[in-house]
């Protein structure tokens, strides 16, 4: 059975990184409401969910996608652009170790989930102000025997690889999950 990751809204959401738009008041609740419609929506498409407890300290970290890559083979464990959402990545690890073996990214590389985009053997990887040269040649490194080919991608104007079309949009909806 397919099994999505998730983790709930952190209560600290309202002090979350913000690049490329203006801070504005989140609404806890309706956050965590619209959360909750996207893990039944899962759900009801088939998936198992395996909702993580929120990180009461970690603003950003119910972006599940940034500090981890889940392919067939392995998951790749990523130390995040921003140093102060680098814990998110522990207690995600352990709750992936469970479906698939690790591989780990190394400061001084940076990577951030966002910045990946699969198709088949290929991965785009954005070289954004989070994810650099060094954590993009760590990953080729990791994923070389396994035969996925990385393309590093320059991105400017907006924070992801993934959302790159969608410069002013904070969320998506795809960065809330880990497929295992």
């Amino acid at each position: 059975m397919l099994t999505a990751i998730t983790r709930a809204v952190s209560p600290a959401i309202v002090h979350c990184e913000i690049s490329f738009i203006d801070r504005r008041l989140i609404d806890l609740s309706k956050a965590q409401e619209q959360h909750r419609a996207y893990e039944l929506l899962l759900e009801k498409l088939g998936a198992r969910v395996l909702s993580l407890p929120a990180e009461p300290a970690l603003p950003d970290s119910m972006f599940v996608e940034d500090p981890a890559i889940v392919l067939d083979e392995l998951a790749v464990i990523l130390p995040l652009g921003t140093e102060s959402r680098r814990p998110e990545a522990a207690s995600l690890a352990k709750s992936v170790s469970a479906f698939r073996k690790l591989s780990y990214v190394t400061p001084p590389g940076t990577l951030e989930g966002g910045d990946v985009l699969r198709i088949g053997r290929k991965l785009y990887v954005g070289l954004t102000k989070r994810s650099n040269p060094e954590g993009i040649r760590q990953l080729a490194a990791i994923l070389a025997p396994h035969n996925y080919e990385i393309i590093a991608v320059p991105v400017t104007g907006c924070l992801h690889l993934q959302i790159g079309s969608h410069p002013h949009r904070r969320q998506h909806a795809s960065r809330q999950s880990l497929v295992v």
